[in-house]
């Protein structure tokens, strides 16, 4: 996606990297670090949401106690922990978008170094023949796309994705009965929500 259009015998053409394996393909070891750290954080960040109600139960559950003057205290320390909670998501959150964005901005700028050296070993015939505006062009757009992808858009579905999978633990834990039921409707309400997605997708296309 990242170097010049190059034409090579049959012989040597290599099949395309799997995109999976190749994402931070021109990381450094710093990068990495940064990414795995990034990664961590996400984690902990998903971990959040779930953490949130349980706080919350268990502060309902407080005011159930016949001590008020221990219901008091339990409201406190709830509340102080809703506060940690509330700060950890901030920090983390932040970390994460920095650390994901400063890499994916190393491996867009790398990729577009590579592509500058793959056209200046191109023979002056090639220039002649290629539009060099549309191509320049194009991999601006792609690194781009490759930037948007590995920063925050990523870190926000895993994020996503563990909350989802930290809160079903969760549920199952403290009622796995009901949590069940849930699970049980879930596919209905991903047909539908996917069904209500190509409905704007096609509005959204007459439109234009």
């Amino acid at each position: 996606m990242c170097k010049a259009p190059m034409v090579e015998p049959a012989e040597n053409k290599k099949k395309p990297p799997r995109r999976a394996q190749h994402i931070l393909r021109y990381a450094s070891c710093k990068d990495v670090a940064m990414y795995a750290a990034a990664f961590v954080t996400v984690m902990v960040s998903g971990l959040n949401q779930p953490a949130q109600l349980i706080i919350f139960g268990n502060l309902l559950d407080s005011f159930n106690t016949a001590d008020t003057a221990e219901a008091v205290k339990l409201v406190h320390f709830f509340a102080l922990m809703y506060a940690v909670v509330g700060i950890q998501q901030l920090i983390t959150i932040t970390l994460q978008t920095a650390l994901a964005t400063r890499v994916a901005a190393a491996q867009a700028r790398r990729c577009r170094e590579k592509y500058f050296a793959a056209v200046l070993s191109r023979p002056i015939s090639w220039f002649d023949q290629s539009d060099q505006g549309a191509v320049g062009a194009s991999v601006l757009e792609s690194t781009l796309a490759i930037q948007d992808g590995l920063g925050e858009k990523l870190t926000t579905a895993l994020q996503g994705v563990f909350a989802f999978v930290f809160g079903l633990a969760v549920s199952l834990y403290y009622a796995w009965s009901l949590a069940l039921v849930s699970v049980g409707a879930l596919p209905i309400v991903v047909v539908l929500l996917g069904l209500a997605s190509k409905v704007a997708s096609r509005a959204n296309a007459k439109a234009a």
